[in-house]
């Protein structure tokens, strides 16, 4: 919405506002915060309910919330309200107690006439404020003791192309350290097209979404206790062909930039390519109880939901191997006989796998192996390398991806990290009180329905570099589980992508011409940058480890706030041994050689290989921070790594040093001026307030009394 010359008293007016206020964005502030009052903001967001219209290119947004004034004083609000450019307000109510306010138009300094006078004799008035195209003020009087606000804003807004995709953004991200996070986020909203929608997903949310037809596609988000980093953006994946490719990039600010490349089918006219997999379960002594049972039930889940034209096998192993699909002839018959087997003995890694990876031999491709273990093998051949050698060089033989499970810290990380890696399947760790049945289904409904199968993926251009490309090798397109290629370029211009497999017995192929755009999105690095380091550690597993490996996993890490083995052990070993008491780190601290992995098994490594999978399969940046968050100590917030202090309970940037530092009070004057001034501390904040911080070369310590 461009300048206004009218304002609206609806009781809440539409008028120019001449504060500037710049780091609040959707949250409401007491106005003695802005006189000099130190004290923290006892308004809170309880709920934040928006619907979302999007038909075409025109987005309808509907936003309710409600706020709670948590304290026994009166005072006059200020509350900033955010919207994209290109909007135009529609709408505007104020709740009180009393009900509905009702407001029209009028010259601003009427508007602030009446608004003075309102105030005086407690009729709660309001104004809304203009403050930029993109900003609105809005000042509320007598906001009472205990009392609740609802507010409810609509505007349109006309979405543009980011790179392949039509993108809206809603601005959710609060700015604020003087606010907690909202109690509950509810968004919805719908998807209508006259082209047909391959996919509507967010980059930084997990969001649910449900296909009503392939032009209209809802979507959720739900969340409770949020204190969102980034805004909710959608990205909507249009198309006309059977199958699409999009491409997104962010150019940074060296001579390079990052690509992500989505690969989409559409559902109609595409059959399911038949699939062959072996479940191979782990059945040995310590499985015995929750886990087997869990187990089992995973097992069941998957036989229920197996395509006609399917090849299963279930293979249990502890001392021996028993594949038990060769007794039965009917899966309802496999259900039954399973459970008849008892968890107990030894962990044979070796033969199960051996057996499930022969047989697998005898199919052309589109074969799949679903392990799970809890332990390390105890039985027959033990050694990791020989296990790694026959299993890898079998499964590139028959082409066979292994998706591992690995259940509590006895397992063996190096074997089944390097068997996922390299086979092109994931690898997931499972805490043993967590539900394997829901993480090992979860993973079946997303490869269960495989469009294209051994898919390549070539990059040509004259006037453009790629390199880094990941993944780079066993591709699949799933229905459920759209390909993403992430990599990095350097020059401009346009470029072609070929994408070539095999839908069923048929051979595919198809062209595709992108352009590189100048634009910012910075999820794509940091999602680019996980996966490089997934691939890197398992190098180092795979073939040991060197300085150069090493050096540049702690470069990834520091540079993009993504917490590796390496990356810890370099927080810790490099701060004064002051620093360090009553720090644990998830590495031994050596001196004058290179840090030491957490090992093959335990806790240490179990932890540490759960951290790296799950954020090199994150499809977002929530996902990714939820990984991150998996470490108790250490956290990554905007680009840099945190770790936590039990000494003096502080949060400690990795790259602050005790030299020339400044202290600045919690909530002082001059805490205000620092935030007002370098809006980006406010995500660091959000840690609290005894913070130790290098911000931009300046040693800062902040900190309540």
């Amino acid at each position: 919405m461009k300048k206004l010359v009218f304002a609206v008293l609806f009781l809440i007016v539409f008028v120019f506002f001449s504060v500037n206020l710049i780091f609040a964005d959707g949250v409401v502030i007491p106005d003695t915060v802005y006189m000099g009052t130190s004290f923290e903001n006892p308004v809170i967001m309880e709920n934040h309910n928006v619907k979302i219209e999007i038909t075409d290119q025109i987005a309808k947004i509907e936003i309710e919330e409600v706020f709670f004034n948590n304290s026994n004083t009166s005072f006059e609000v200020i509350y900033m309200f955010p919207i994209p450019d290109n909007s135009i307000i529609s709408d505007f109510k104020l709740t009180d107690k009393n009900g509905v306010l009702e407001g029209k138009v009028m010259e601003k300094q009427l508007a602030n006439e009446y608004f003075r006078h309102y105030a005086s004799i407690n009729k709660n008035p309001g104004i809304m404020e203009f403050v930029d195209d993109t900003l609105y003020g809005i000042r509320i009087a007598g906001f009472q003791p205990f009392e609740r606000r609802t507010l409810k804003v609509t505007y349109q807004s006309s979405l543009e192309y980011d790179g392949s995709y039509l993108k809206l953004v809603y601005p959710l991200k609060i700015d604020s350290i003087l606010l907690k996070g909202i109690d509950k986020v509810n968004i919805t909203g719908s998807v209508k097209n006259s082209r047909e929608i391959y996919s509507v997903f967010s980059p930084a949310y997990s969001i649910m979404t449900e296909s009503l037809s392939p032009y209209e596609k809802d979507f959720s988000f739900v969340a409770e206790n949020l204190d969102p980093n980034h805004d909710f953006t959608l990205l909507i994946a249009l198309g006309e062909r059977d199958f699409e490719a999009f491409l997104n990039n962010h150019e940074s600010e060296e001579d390079e930039g990052y690509f992500e490349l989505d690969l989409y089918p559409s559902i109609k006219n595409q059959n399911t390519v038949r699939k062959n997999l072996f479940m191979v379960l782990d059945r040995s002594g310590s499985m015995y109880g929750q886990k087997y049972t869990q187990a089992l039930d995973a097992a069941e889940y998957i036989i229920k939901r197996l395509g006609t034209e399917d090849y299963f096998n279930l293979l249990l192993f502890n001392d021996y191997v028993k594949n038990i699909s060769e007794e039965v002839s009917d899966y309802d018959s496999l259900i039954n006989l399973m459970r008849n087997y008892q968890a107990e003995s030894g962990t044979n890694i070796y033969a199960a796998l051996n057996i499930a990876l022969n047989k697998l031999l005898e199919n052309d491709s589109n074969n799949y192996i679903i392990f799970l273990t809890d332990g390390l093998p105890t039985v027959g051949i033990t050694m990791e390398s020989v296990i790694l050698k026959n299993s890898l060089s079998k499964a590139e033989m028959g082409n066979t991806k292994m998706f591992v499970f690995g259940v509590g810290y006895d397992v063996n990380t190096n074997i089944l990290d390097i068997l996922a890696e390299e086979s092109g399947g994931m690898a997931f760790y499972v805490e043993e009180d967590e539900n394997i049945e829901s993480i090992v289904s979860d993973l079946y409904n997303k490869i269960s329905r495989p469009l294209l199968t051994d898919v390549e993926v070539k990059i040509e251009s004259d006037n453009v570099i790629f390199k880094d490309i990941f993944p780079f090798k066993n591709l699949t397109v799933y229905e459920s589980q759209p390909l993403k290629i992430f990599g990095k370029y350097s020059g401009q211009g346009q470029f072609k992508v070929t994408v070539s497999g095999n839908a069923g017995a048929q051979k595919f192929t198809e062209e595709y011409i992108f352009e590189l755009k100048t634009q910012k999105n910075d999820y794509i690095p940091k999602l680019w940058a996980s996966r490089k380091i997934k691939y890197l550690i398992n190098n180092i597993k795979l073939n040991g480890e060197t300085e150069e490996l090493v050096d540049e996993v702690v470069k990834l890490g520091t540079d993009f706030g993504i917490i590796t083995p390496y990356t810890s052990y370099l927080l810790y070993s490099h701060l004064p041994e002051e620093q360090l008491d009553g720090v644990e780190s998830y590495m031994d601290i050596g001196k004058g050689s290179l840090p030491s992995s957490p090992g093959n098994t335990g806790m240490d490594a179990f932890k540490s290989s759960k951290i790296m999978n799950r954020q090199s399969q994150s499809l977002n940046l929530q996902e990714m921070e939820e990984a991150s968050e998996s470490s108790d100590d250490i956290v990554a917030v905007n680009g840099k790594v945190f770790f936590y202090s039990e000494n003096d309970e502080f949060w400690i940037d990795m790259d602050f040093s005790e030299e020339d530092e400044v202290t600045v009070k919690a909530y002082s004057d001059e805490y205000f001026t620092l935030i007002s001034e370098n809006s980006e501390i406010l995500d660091f904040l959000k840690l609290g307030n005894k913070i130790k911080l290098n911000y931009y070369g300046q040693n800062l310590i902040i900190k309540a009394e």
